[in-house]
């Protein structure tokens, strides 16, 4: 039997309501900016292929773009492995307060964040999500998660 190729096409939420660059939102759940809906929406007329299926984050950020490509055609599967880092304490807090510690004690994979998780354990949720998408036997896939 031959292996049919895989189309991914993975989709950054659109721009949020969030107005603080600096400061780390990881789960917390902000919304969508008119700006980002319209990022969204047009990224939705372009798109060049129908999806077979949408896989989103259940961040609303992240949900409600997956919904605005899917324009009520595609299924959506929601899928917590697709969750933002948690940055755990380092939440809410602005960068710029303590970039030392952020570039520097937590830049180690499997060092985590207090309170939440290491970059080694964001890696094996999307390693496991990964392996679950092999077993399935599809060809458009579109994710829709975070940077």
């Amino acid at each position: 039997m031959a292996s049919r190729v895989l189309h991914l096409y993975l989709v950054r939420h659109g721009k949020t309501t969030a107005t603080n660059p600096n400061v780390i939102y990881g789960r917390q759940d902000v919304d969508l900016s008119d700006v980002g809906r319209e990022q969204i929406s047009r990224l939705a007329r372009t798109a060049q292929d129908d999806f077979e299926i949408i896989f989103s984050s259940p961040l609303h950020r992240a949900a409600e773009s997956a919904e605005l490509l899917a324009r009520g055609k595609v299924p959506i599967e929601i899928v917590n492995d697709l969750l933002e880092n948690d940055f755990g304490d380092f939440s809410l807090k602005d960068v710029t307060q303590f970039p030392e510690v952020f570039q520097n004690k937590y830049s180690s994979s499997s060092r985590e964040f207090p309170g939440g998780e290491s970059r080694e354990m964001l890696a094996d949720r999307a390693i496991w999500f990964q392996r679950r998408l092999q077993e399935r036997n599809l060809h458009r896939v579109c994710i829709v998660s975070h940077q």
